[in-house]
């Protein structure tokens, strides 16, 4: 049992964030297991593997939703190892910076908290609950929290967001193979949840015209097929049409 906590790109008010909560929770349940990644995950270690292996077991998931990372595929993913439908587990959003209303999709599906010192105390309890080995009264847990509460607004309140310089485009093949490496570890985890498969979905829908192009392209250049014309492109998305046979020689 332990506090798993979910976070999206490297320096992002998200990260930032997980690095405080891996800090002060602790202080508030001193009985509380907390997993950060860049924290538990030493160098040299498969870390890919290292991940699933957290993400198996039954932890209280904490996910650091900000305006920035809302949408991530990451979060997404991380939320619907986590979720297994029943009564064993919790996966909250912590919304920084946000309203509930400011989150769709399958997020919105999970009771989402703000952060805000009656709804993050309410969180904390939930953790005390379904997230540590030895619970502690809740008055005692009151007072521990009201303690640590001024020290995390504190650190939280010196965040620094992300510039809002428009982003390089990446190119295809490296948003291809992240796909790749989600959906892989997705079928070792043999999970099947709404979650996680509607965020592969919308995510590679937009991805195959342009990974078939690039894959003709490549194929070409490397005298695999003669042509670019097939293999055919996918049918549009949304299109009940099928892509028609491969030519055959």
């Amino acid at each position: 049992m332990g506090v798993f906590i979910c976070w999206s790109g490297v320096g992002s008010s998200s990260h930032q964030l997980a690095r405080i909560l891996s800090e002060r929770i602790p202080e508030i349940l001193q009985n509380a297991d907390v997993f950060l990644s860049e924290n538990d995950i030493g160098p040299g270690r498969a870390w890919m593997e290292d991940l699933r292996k957290a993400l198996k077991e039954n932890r209280f998931g904490i996910l650091c939703v900000t305006p920035e990372n809302k949408g991530n595929l990451w979060i997404h993913f991380e939320a619907g190892s986590l979720w297994k439908g029943d009564e064993s587990t919790r996966v909250c959003p912590l919304l920084f910076k946000m309203n509930r209303t400011d989150i769709t999709g399958p997020l919105a599906q999970l009771q989402a908290v703000e952060f805000e010192k009656s709804q993050f105390f309410r969180l904390i309890c939930e953790v005390n609950e379904h997230g540590s080995e030895k619970q502690i009264d809740e008055s005692l847990l009151q007072k521990a929290f009201d303690r640590v509460w001024s020290d995390l607004e504190a650190d939280a309140s010196k965040i620094e967001e992300q510039s809002t310089a428009p982003l390089k485009p990446r190119d295809v093949e490296s948003m291809v193979e992240e796909i790749l490496e989600i959906v892989r570890s997705l079928q070792a985890n043999r999970q099947t949840n709404p979650i996680i498969t509607k965020a592969i979905q919308d995510a590679t829908a937009d991805l195959r015209p342009a990974a078939m192009q690039s894959y003709n392209q490549w194929a070409v250049e490397g005298g695999i097929l003669k042509s670019p014309s097939y293999p055919p492109p996918f049918p549009p998305r949304g299109s009940s049409d099928k892509a028609e046979e491969y030519p055959k020689e």
